[in-house]
């Protein structure tokens, strides 16, 4: 059977606290990358973080080569499915911003 999984996000530009969240959010269906399962599903390079999750949200958040709210959630999505790609795939998405905020929508299929 094929599962589909649907990722929404919405923050306001400029609260970082909001942003910080929606990546926190965006993929809150996979218990492993949330740290839900425990450390043995930890990510090697997330060592030290509570979660795969926490180390890739503090990740694009404070590396200069993402300046961009749309370069952050493109990288969040890109190392989201190098890491998962073995049980998700074919991932679409779409980032969209206006003046004022961002959204971040993903759609996966898995087995």
């Amino acid at each position: 059977m094929i599962d589909i999984q649907l990722a929404t996000g919405v923050a306001k530009k400029g609260d970082k606290e909001g942003i910080r969240m929606m990546f926190e959010t965006l993929f809150d269906f996979d218990a492993d990358f949330m740290g839900w399962n425990g450390i043995e599903c930890l990510w090697e390079e997330a060592e030290g973080y509570r979660s795969s999750c926490d180390y890739l949200v503090d990740k694009v958040l404070n590396d200069e080569k993402y300046p961009t709210i749309e370069d952050k959630a493109m990288e969040f999505i890109k190392e989201f499915m190098e890491h998962e790609g073995d049980y998700y795939y074919g991932c679409e998405y779409n980032i969209i911003e206006n003046d004022d905020e961002v959204i971040v929508s993903a759609a996966f299929v898995s087995d």
